[in-house]
């Protein structure tokens, strides 16, 4: 679903927020599903369309985001999905790859 809206250059920040929540947890201690399940080929995906995501706001908002002193996609990212939960799902995304020593694999499936 989230590689399918980013292809297609849909913008949908809340479902973007909830997968990631589902996937890697929040802050009130739900520690989330988890990314143990998830291929090479999967892990690359989902970073792809969460980093797709925030390029394409950069696109639709031509100049309209104010700047924190950040890169207009890291400030969209914090925007859409929040600092804490963005860090904690790209932390476990490496995490995962690391793990299964799949990280070759990820990086040439981007």
């Amino acid at each position: 679903l989230l590689w399918s809206l980013s292809k297609a250059g849909v913008r949908h920040p809340a479902v973007f927020k909830s997968v990631a929540k589902h996937l890697v947890g929040s802050d009130s201690g739900h520690t989330g599903r988890g990314l143990d399940n998830f291929s090479s080929q999967g892990l690359g995906n989902l970073a792809w369309s969460y980093a797709k995501q925030a390029q394409l706001a950069t696109e639709v908002s031509d100049g309209m985001i104010e700047s924190t002193g950040r890169l207009a996609v890291y400030e969209t990212s914090w925007r859409d999905v929040g600092e804490p939960l963005i860090k904690r799902l790209f932390s476990k995304i490496a995490e995962r790859a690391i793990d299964s020593n799949c990280m070759f694999k990820l990086l040439m499936s981007v």
